[in-house]
């Protein structure tokens, strides 16, 4: 061994089992890190059919003076709030779909108050201990129209 040296033969060596060292471990965490991921929903290709409706049903929610207002206070729930033109005769529906997981997605009937207001109180969204990513999906219809708008929201 004294007489040993360095050379470029024993660079490319080294080089080549440090890269297969360093693919092997990649296989490893990739298998380990491995989640599940869910379709968007079982019926897809329906839903894909139907997609110019809620195209005109945002352009609708697009062309209004005053949106609705969706409002996250982690300690109570999330909060709805629509223009007054909405308070009585509105329709739809809440869908607050999960980004990674099907089993915590939840829908509601949207039911406004008197004051053009809808609540969904904690106890009814996933409890985390770390922040949980939803879409809120909000379609409803008023006056023979339809609206339709969507809002990411960070759960805790």
């Amino acid at each position: 061994m004294k007489n040993f040296k360095f050379h470029w033969g024993h660079g490319i060596v080294i080089a080549l089992a440090s890269f297969m060292i360093f693919i092997v471990s990649m296989i490893f965490f990739y298998e380990r890190d491995k989640r599940a991921f869910d379709l968007v929903t079982e019926d897809y290709y329906e839903q894909e059919l139907h997609y110019q409706d809620v195209i005109d049903a945002k352009n609708n929610t697009y062309n209004l003076p005053i949106k609705p207002e969706i409002k996250v206070k982690h300690g109570d729930g999330i909060f709805f709030s629509f223009p007054s033109e909405f308070k009585s005769g509105t329709k739809g529906e809440v869908t607050m779909y999960h980004v990674a997981n099907k089993d915590l997605d939840k829908k509601f009937l949207l039911e406004l108050d008197t004051l053009g207001r809808f609540y969904i109180p904690k106890e009814n969204l996933n409890k985390a201990n770390h922040i949980t990513k939803y879409v809120a999906k909000l379609s409803w219809n008023h006056s023979g129209k339809s609206y339709y708008m969507e809002q990411n929201i960070d759960w805790k």
